[in-house]
């Protein structure tokens, strides 16, 4: 158990391998007991860097940025963003502690869209992290007492992601 802790807290790599060594961490995070406060604040550390790692992208011969993957789930995968979310629900399985910690993540990703500074991309990774957090919220009630409230949720969020022109 040593050894998986210290790799979800040096988890620094970077590139090609980031995705791979991610989801075997995932994978192994399933299989452990987080009654531990160190483990899970270890892995809390782990998931709230899978949170806000940007989605990946390429730069097209245009300057225009590609979303590799679906540009929708987090990480580009549905699956990677199911993968996520169990392990962020089984961390923080308190009741609302879910909610809570990912929509922190939300505000924080949120900045820059209601500052009016976001790019595409940016917009995209907090559509995706709202997403994840809305898909698997236990119950609405849940999202009452958050960082983010549901109502600035929708109307900094959602409504000016979808309108148009973003106002």
């Amino acid at each position: 158990m040593y050894t998986l802790t210290n790799s979800f807290a040096y988890l620094g790599i970077t590139g090609p391998n980031y995705q791979f060594t991610s989801r075997q961490l995932l994978l192994l995070g399933e299989m452990l007991e987080f009654s531990d406060t160190m483990n899970r604040k270890i892995a809390s550390s782990f998931l709230h860097e899978l949170l806000v790692r940007p989605l990946e992208h390429e730069v097209d011969d245009d300057g225009n940025q590609i979303a590799i993957g679906d540009g929708v789930s987090l990480g580009g995968d549905k699956e990677w963003a199911k993968a996520v979310a169990e392990l962020a629900k089984k961390v923080h399985s308190s009741v609302g502690e879910f909610e809570m910690v990912v929509s922190a993540v939300v505000e924080e990703l949120a900045i820059p869209c209601r500052e009016r500074t976001a790019d595409f991309m940016q917009w995209m990774h907090c559509l995706a992290v709202t997403g994840l957090l809305l898909e698997n919220t236990s119950s609405l009630r849940n999202l009452q007492v958050t960082a983010i409230e549901p109502s600035q949720l929708l109307h900094s969020l959602l409504l000016p992601a979808v309108s148009p022109i973003v106002l």
